[in-house]
């Protein structure tokens, strides 16, 4: 979004603003995931952030190989931030544009095999992402960053987010065990309506189930619009 030549990554172009006041606002500016991009691409990204924000330190790491946490560690650990104010924008028609194209999911699940057999969750999560990603794509609707977490049995778990409609899936970590019942937290900032990312992940979860002969039960769903935050009936939240 920031780079002259590129940077179609699918979002609205009002998400540019609050990206500016973010960074702008910020005390230190860390540039995270260095491991999936070439030396080239790194320094052009520092390069770029320094010149839009020359008073702001700027470091890098990647919190996946650990290249880099540690010195982002020390430097939190070895400074203070002063307690002030900084004028950008909040509360504008920009900041109020950008967030009423928000919304926040989170949702846990418990998910749970009709017949008495295991099933690779791994399968059935990748196809929630896919089903989530495709119902998103049908609507004009994207995330920024979908998440999902499943724990396993002796330190088995899965990993796995999405950073956009157009994007491949990350796995981080995959399931070594089949299971027979799961239980699987999704959490999304998403570049869409309240009501269009629950009817994405919706409609992607009854498709699992009804694929991999499974029952689901929500035991958490918190799901709302940027601008309905702290309202009384913002959304669909804390649905237990």
């Amino acid at each position: 979004m920031l780079m002259d030549d590129g940077g179609d990554i699918n979002l609205p172009p009002e998400m540019r603003f609050l990206l500016d006041a973010q960074m702008a606002e910020a005390d230190l500016i860390v540039l995270n995931k260095t491991d999936v991009i070439d030396e080239a691409l790194r320094e052009k990204c520092l390069g770029l952030i320094r010149t839009l924000h020359p008073d702001t330190p700027v470091m890098a790491m990647s919190a996946r190989s650990g290249e880099g946490v540690d010195e982002v560690v020390d430097y939190i650990m070895t400074h203070s931030s002063p307690a002030e104010h900084r004028e950008i924008g909040y509360g504008s028609e920009a900041f109020m544009a950008a967030e009423r194209l928000l919304s926040w999911y989170n949702r846990r699940v418990w998910l749970e095999q009709r017949e008495d057999r295991s099933t690779d969750f791994n399968a059935v999560l990748a196809g929630l992402f896919e089903g989530v990603r495709a119902a998103l794509q049908k609507a004009g609707g994207n995330v920024p960053h979908l998440k999902m977490f499943a724990s396993g049995l002796d330190g088995d778990y899965f990993k796995a987010s999405l950073l956009g409609v157009d994007y491949p899936i990350e796995f981080d970590r995959r399931l070594e065990r089949e299971y027979a019942a799961l239980s699987v937290i999704i959490n999304a900032r998403a570049a869409a309506g309240a009501e269009t990312m629950a009817a994405a992940v919706d409609e992607a979860l009854d498709a699992v189930c009804e694929s991999f002969c499974l029952k689901s039960r929500t035991f958490f769903l918190e799901n709302f619009g940027m601008m309905d935050e702290g309202r009384g009936n913002g959304g669909r939240a804390s649905r237990y």
